[in-house]
């Protein structure tokens, strides 16, 4: 009888699955990925890729705050990078869908790189601050720049890959559900190997992780580059799937969202990002579709309603359980992998 769950080596530790359970339970995910279309309603389909793109971003995000530590208000403005990079370059020269999308990231990791700078001298709420006012910045120059349409916006074409052109929610959501598992199995490896350690050590402490020979420099760059390369990929994704964008598709509210994903599912947890990013996204379109039409002022100021249940819940959260809905899980698992023996109280 199995007494406690231990693993007892580094390949092990490092397995995508820990057990047949495990992988039984990703070939259910597979098949229910896979019949999402034939059971939901074009609505629905259209909230679902809403929610993958917000998960890529989550992701991007949880890698800096939840593995590096490193706080930012400033996610939504490097999406915003990336949107309007992938509709400038889609738009006068032509790129095709994915090389502008892969062009936009390229941008946001490169404005990545210039805002970690003041990472390297500051933490917590003064970098938090800095990210903001980086974000200010953003927003300020997209209103007031002709070529980036002014409070107008700008169209994006639709996208193609090679022959195929992508109009349906369908099509639109293989292909998601596609890069979101690219960028969930590349984030998951990084983060169980060195770059993940070092980034870990830096979270934890980062004088510490210095005097262990860990470069401060180098690894807050990496992790705001990285963070933003995925931000300005999801922005690009977001810009060709709506058509259209503007400045208040990437307000600071729209960061308080992608912080309050990664707290409700899970602190550093890639898995907690897509949790988060699929319960904030439904949770309010449940409640709206439950009370709609039954309470005159929430149908004329759902938005208001919707901001203010997102800091409920990130406080009933970080409260009742700071692991998030993942942390949960994670521990209800190993509860019962260690049954009958189980922790007596103190």
């Amino acid at each position: 009888m199995r007494t406690a769950y231990y693993k007892v080596s580094y390949l092990k530790d490092a397995a995508l699955y820990d057990s047949k359970f495990s992988r039984f339970w990703m070939i259910v995910l597979g098949v229910a990925v896979l019949a999402v279309p034939l059971v939901v309603s074009p609505f629905q389909i259209y909230l679902v890729n809403q929610a993958l793109i917000a998960a890529i971003a989550a992701i991007g995000l949880n890698l800096l705050i939840g593995n590096t530590g490193l706080v930012s208000l400033g996610h939504a403005a490097f999406m915003a990078i990336g949107a309007y990079t992938t509709a400038l370059v889609s738009v006068h020269w032509s790129f095709p869908f994915l090389l502008a999308v892969l062009t936009g990231a390229g941008a946001a990791a490169l404005f990545g790189t210039v805002a970690a700078l003041p990472a390297l001298r500051l933490k917590g709420l003064y970098l938090a601050l800095v990210t903001m006012g980086f974000a200010f910045v953003v927003d300020f120059v997209i209103r007031r720049s002709d070529l980036l349409g002014r409070d107008n916006g700008l169209l994006v074409p639709i996208p193609s890959i090679g022959p195929l052109i992508i109009t349906t929610s369908e099509q639109w959501y293989f292909l998601l559900v596609i890069v979101l598992a690219l960028i969930a199995m590349g984030v998951k490896n990084l983060i169980r190997r060195g770059t993940g350690r070092a980034f870990a050590a830096i979270r934890d402490r980062d004088i510490a992780a210095a005097i262990m020979g860990v470069n401060l420099t180098h690894y807050k760059i990496l992790a705001f580059a990285l963070s933003s390369a995925i931000a300005g990929l999801a922005g690009g994704f977001y810009a060709s799937l709506i058509g259209f964008i503007n400045p208040a598709h990437f307000n600071l509210l729209l960061s308080v969202e992608f912080i309050a994903m990664i707290i409700i599912g899970g602190l550093g947890s890639v898995l907690g990002s897509i949790v988060g990013a699929l319960f904030l996204t439904f949770l309010p379109e449940l409640i709206r579709g439950t009370l709609e039409g039954r309470f005159t002022f929430l149908d004329e100021n759902f938005e208001d309603f919707r901001i203010a249940l997102f800091g409920f819940i990130i406080v009933v959260v970080l409260v009742r359980e700071p692991d998030g809905f993942v942390g949960r899980w994670r521990d209800t698992k190993n509860y019962f992998r260690a049954w009958p023996y189980r922790q007596v109280p103190d």
